[in-house]
């Protein structure tokens, strides 16, 4: 089964479920109800989001909640950058939560708005997390983002002419998103290392390869030109080898619109 495919199985047997799962004379938006129902029972829910696009696809109930942050990827001390939620899918009625932290772990409320004002305080990356509910489906959905700290100095040399290199792996969410047609994606390697990066569409099928090569620690920014492809979501992922082992691999979500 391809990733971000239901895949013809579970396809097969959540269908099979969810026919018994429903009364006689039932809406579309009942039968896809007990799809989901179904697949949260038996798969945990694992295929949900795909099935609602499906369905949505169809004309038959929202599509899956999904959201993604607009705003710049670094900030100097004391510089102020405007994020901004994207959100697409759903009820339309949503209720906002926004976070910073500095190690990802302890996070504080910044505010509940569309937007927020972020000021940089810290002489180092942090991360900026929105928390999304749809106040009538009750579908959540999150998504994080990293703020580099910019000391000013070029990204790969410092006054001293050694490399200022990223303490982690690490990809961030294309800007802008939504794009048309073209879009960045910043990435960092704090080794070196073989890195691949991919776009496919919602069924996993690849459209674009943007980077296959060794490649230095560093922070680095591939374009991508979309002006071939349809107006939709698509994923890309990233995955970073050393040898046959996996040092570092995630994917993202992007939206195109036409």
């Amino acid at each position: 089964m391809r990733e971000s495919s239901i895949g013809q199985y579970y396809a097969d047997r959540v269908t099979y479920r969810g026919l018994n799962g429903i009364p006689s004379n039932s809406s579309f938006l009942q039968y896809r109800q007990a799809i989901i129902d179904a697949d949260i029972n038996y798969y945990s829910g694992t295929h949900t989001s795909t099935i609602r696009h499906v369905f949505y696809l169809r004309g038959i109930g929202p599509d899956y909640l999904h959201l993604s942050i607009n705003g710049p990827s670094y900030l100097r001390f004391k510089q102020t950058g405007t994020y901004t939620a994207n959100i697409i899918g759903g009820s339309g009625s949503v209720s906002r939560t926004w976070y910073d932290s500095p190690n990802g772990n302890n996070w504080h409320q910044l505010g509940t708005s569309a937007s927020v004002n972020y000021t940089m305080l810290y002489f180092q990356d942090v991360y900026i997390r929105l928390d999304v509910h749809d106040n009538v489906t009750g579908e959540n959905a999150s998504n994080t983002i990293t703020v580099h700290y910019d000391n000013g100095l070029p990204k790969a040399i410092a006054s001293n002419d050694r490399k200022i290199l990223p303490s982690k792996f690490s990809i961030d969410q294309n800007y802008p998103n939504p794009f048309n047609p073209t879009t960045q994606i910043t990435y960092a390697l704090p080794k070196s290392a073989m890195v691949n990066i991919k776009v496919y569409d919602l069924l996993g099928r690849e459209v674009r390869e943007l980077v296959n090569e060794q490649k230095e620690a560093g922070f680095y920014t591939v374009n991508f030109n979309a002006s071939l492809l349809s107006s939709g979501i698509y994923l890309y992922r990233i995955t970073a080898l050393q040898g046959e082992e996996i040092l570092y691999s995630e994917s993202k979500r992007m939206i195109l619109i036409k």
